[in-house]
């Protein structure tokens, strides 16, 4: 992904004009609207004041660039709070549809995906399935993420909603072995027992190893 960040750009310099620029690069304060000399006709004075507002968008990617830049240096020294900061800037700030928003989106997503994880190794449960739930909101054709919540959820004993994330799961990836056999246990424990056992033999179909003793065993007593 992080080949694909954002570069800045090289600016053109306008023909007749004058621009003060700020040590950053972006233009300074009020001389966004600088003088531009000598403009003899109406169509060099667009140009020139087209440029000037070239080299204002230049400056906004820069400072979106700075941003993203940021967020993945958070990111990889574990502060996620900050990391979820910055890449929110970029999200704000950045076109819906250009790079840097798809960029933020998806590392967002991550973000609440690793606090999720933080949160349950504290025991906060709550903030866990609020991360997970921000995490798919933001990538939500992920199907480990909606794996995560179903495991969480059927834990609180909401088996018919867990089961709907596990399907999810499987539209996404359908030979995710580990999201099948779960929704096989819970469709068995909510009385439905031929789809159960059905989705439990798919699943040691596609992972042999969870052909466990106490498989074969459920297996026969289902038989």
């Amino acid at each position: 992904m992080r080949d694909q960040d954002v570069q800045d750009r090289q600016g053109v310099e306008a023909p007749r004009a004058r621009l003060q620029f700020s040590a950053n690069g972006g233009p300074k304060g009020p001389a966004i609207f600088a003088s531009v000399s000598d403009c003899r006709a109406d169509n060099t004075l667009m140009d020139a004041l087209r440029t000037i507002g070239a080299h204002a968008a230049m400056a906004g990617v820069r400072e979106l660039s700075r941003s993203y830049q940021k967020g993945l240096e958070f990111y990889d020294q574990g502060l996620l709070v900050d990391a979820l900061r910055s890449f929110e800037a970029v999200l704000n700030e950045a076109a819906p549809d250009s790079p840097e928003s798809r960029l933020a989106r998806f590392y967002i997503g991550e973000t609440h995906a690793r606090l999720a994880e933080e949160s349950l190794q504290r025991g906060s449960r709550e903030r866990a399935e609020h991360h997970l739930r921000e995490a798919i909101a933001r990538n939500p054709r992920f199907p480990d993420l909606h794996y995560e919540l179903a495991m969480l959820i059927a834990e609180e004993e909401a088996l018919h909603e867990a089961m709907a994330e596990l399907r999810t799961a499987l539209e996404l990836n359908p030979d995710f072995a580990k999201a099948r056999l779960m929704l096989g246990v819970l469709t068995y424990e909510v009385g439905d027992y031929g789809s159960g056992a059905a989705n439990i033999a798919r699943a040691v179909e596609i992972e042999p190893r969870y052909a466990t003793e106490l498989y074969q065993e459920a297996i026969a007593a289902h038989e």
